[in-house]
């Protein structure tokens, strides 16, 4: 769902129609199932790297030349800044994971870039780096600790937040991008790729 959302809300913004409002209800509203950190695990291996629903992201995207990576077909964002995007994001959940404070992190609005963006394709190997942290840092949890509220400072939407909340933002976060990065890539004449 978050991957075709990504792709409506281009759409919809091609169309000049304005973005739906969506409210999530809380992951942390889920029961705390024994095998939660698996299924997480699992859900990010199945996402990133499996190819049975998604196209893999450093398949997609290792061929990109910085030109393409950079074009902004129809006024919409480039692939360069919504990986940028997406690597800034990355670093900030690794980070919470972790328990380091993301306070000295520079500020990056919902779908912007942050104030440093890497040229393609150092964006791409960026993003892939850090969500390799995230998955490390999730796979050094306990499951008492994958519920409990993260401890550091962090930015105010998700203060007192858990990790398990954490990674369903960030998975459904990369779904949803992931989409984008696959429709610019068609509108590119890229065709090969999921719809």
């Amino acid at each position: 769902a978050a991957y075709h959302a990504g792709q409506l809300s281009f759409m919809r913004r091609l169309a000049s129609m304005p973005d739906s409002e969506f409210q999530p209800r809380s992951a942390d509203t889920a029961p705390h199932a024994a095998r939660s950190k698996e299924i997480l695990l699992n859900l990010m291996d199945w996402a990133w790297r499996s190819g049975n629903s998604f196209d893999i992201f450093s398949d997609l995207t290792k061929d990109l030349s910085p030109e393409d990576a950079d074009q902004t077909p129809n006024g919409l964002p480039s692939i360069t800044h919504i990986v940028n995007h997406m690597a800034f994001w990355e670093e900030y959940v690794a980070k919470r994971l972790r328990g380091e404070s993301t306070e000295n992190m520079p500020p990056a609005q919902p779908g912007g870039l942050p104030p440093d963006p890497a040229p393609w394709p150092q964006a791409a190997e960026l993003m892939l780096r850090w969500h390799d942290e995230v998955e490390s840092a999730l796979g050094s949890l306990t499951s008492e600790e994958l519920w409990a509220p993260r401890p550091g400072t962090g930015k105010h939407f998700e203060q007192g937040k858990s990790a398990h909340w954490l990674v369903c933002g960030i998975i459904n976060h990369y779904a949803y991008h992931h989409g984008q990065i696959v429709l610019l890539s068609q509108m590119m004449g890229h065709e090969d790729h999921f719809i």
